[in-house]
């Protein structure tokens, strides 16, 4: 039996620097995509870089701007919070994924979930429980790193860094 799943992605400045850009690979449990989402938003990008740590700023300048695109969000936690309740609506027990999700996705999620929904629905909106795709391989004794595909590239390009992540997650749990 299939199932629906969603992988996330996001980039952000440093670990526990503000995110800027998200990606999330909608498919099934057999390896077919249903659709991706991605998001980047300049001013969050900005911001994250005005407050980062220079490491971090100058780590980011080389590695990850250069494969950004298009600003499309101005305000990425909101974005988020109406994409997951969309995919909720659209696919009623969709369980969400992230390639080691602590701290980066988690910090995310948590700001996301803080900000725009009120406190008595979190749980109602909670992308709970969030699930990890290296625990999944190393418990399959899978590697927690492997080569990517065209798609896949560049890295540290949230939707193609979810692309690889969806493609290690159905390794482990497709028909």
């Amino acid at each position: 039996m299939s199932y629906i799943v969603a992988v996330l992605d996001v980039e952000s400045m440093g670990l526990y620097g503000d995110a800027f850009s998200y990606g999330i690979v909608i498919g099934d449990s057999n390896g077919n995509v249903i659709e991706e989402i991605y998001k980047y938003s300049e001013a969050n990008y900005k911001y994250a870089k005005r407050v980062g740590k220079k490491k971090d700023v100058d780590w980011i300048e080389v590695n990850v701007t250069p494969h950004l695109g298009e600003s499309n969000s101005e305000e990425l936690t909101r974005d988020f919070i109406y994409d997951w309740i969309d995919l909720n609506k659209r696919y009623p027990n969709i369980k969400l994924f992230a390639d080691v999700p602590f701290p980066v996705e988690t910090n995310f999620i948590t700001l996301a979930l803080e900000t725009w929904v009120e406190f008595d629905s979190i749980m109602e909106f909670s992308p709970y429980p969030l699930l990890d795709v290296t625990s999944f391989r190393l418990a399959r004794n899978l590697p927690d790193y492997y080569e990517r595909l065209e798609n896949e590239l560049p890295i540290h390009n949230a939707l193609n860094d979810a692309r690889q992540s969806y493609r290690g997650l159905v390794q482990v749990i497709g028909n």
